[in-house]
């Protein structure tokens, strides 16, 4: 009897010790899936992010080189046609006096180069790399401010922290996308840009006076729109771990600001 009992016993005991080492083993095996699972995650999410961050900068170079190219037809290109027409002037009439002529072509020989150094500053690809985000988005604003179709205003607030490159020149390539929809959609006569630094959140907000837009849900709301390049701002915001709101009304202009935690800044 104690023998049948024993044995019994054994086999029970031996059970529940198999039992709980194959459940032991699942819960390994399942963790170390769930591991190689969030690894892949996180490859696919670098992948992602290093992707986004050359097209980024793929965009800016695209942009410095279009601005550049209009630069050098609306300025560089005039001053040089003036002082070509000077110079056919002086050809053609030999027994004029050349002095007003003369210094008038060194004048213009003098602007052209200060406008080829100052393209060559202002268009520099690495220009957020060397001077930041600040003086980039200032600088975009006076590109703006220079064609006099648009007032524009700057306001900063609180103490500048670096994010590091790849978080600014995502940061610059949003602003450039926002300020892009703003000339060529909003019908807007005036453009601000506001930079706030709190303890831990930058926030760069964007506002103009256009003629704004509507959602389905109300004249007046805080939500995403469906549009694409809205969507790709929004995209690309929460690529660099931020937020994108945008506030819209019909004939009351739009608002864009968007948010990125300070607490990796390097």
């Amino acid at each position: 009897m104690n023998t049948t009992y024993d044995i019994a016993w054994m086999v029970g005991a031996s059970t529940v010790i198999f039992l709980t080492i194959l459940f032991i083993i699942s819960m390994i095996v399942l963790y170390f899936k769930r591991q190689l699972h969030s690894q892949k995650e996180k490859e696919g999410l670098q992948a992602t992010y290093e992707k986004e961050l050359l097209q980024a900068r793929i965009e800016v170079q695209n942009e410095t080189l279009r601005y550049i190219t209009q630069e050098l037809h609306d300025n560089v290109g005039q001053l040089l046609a003036v002082a070509h027409l000077n110079l056919n002037i002086l050809e053609d009439n030999p027994e004029m006096d050349p002095t007003d002529y003369i210094h008038q072509t060194i004048e213009i020989i003098r602007l052209t180069t200060q406008e080829v150094r100052t393209l060559t500053k202002r268009y520099n690809s690495d220009f957020v790399r060397d001077f930041g985000l600040q003086e980039s988005l200032i600088q975009e604003l006076e590109r703006i401010e220079k064609t006099k179709k648009f007032e524009v205003s700057w306001e900063s607030a609180g103490k500048s922290v670096p994010l590091g490159y790849e978080k600014e020149i995502v940061l610059f390539r949003i602003a450039q996308e926002v300020l892009t929809n703003i000339i060529k959609h909003a019908q807007a006569k005036s453009i601000a840009i506001t930079l706030h630094y709190s303890s831990n959140l930058l926030t760069l907000s964007f506002r103009d006076d256009g003629k704004g837009f509507s959602f389905a849900t109300g004249n007046q709301v805080s939500l995403v729109p469906s549009g694409a390049g809205l969507r790709n701002i929004q995209r690309r915001a929460q690529l660099i771990q931020g937020s994108c709101t945008i506030t819209s009304s019909q004939d009351c202009g739009t608002n864009v600001s968007i948010t990125v935690p300070l607490e990796q800044a390097s």
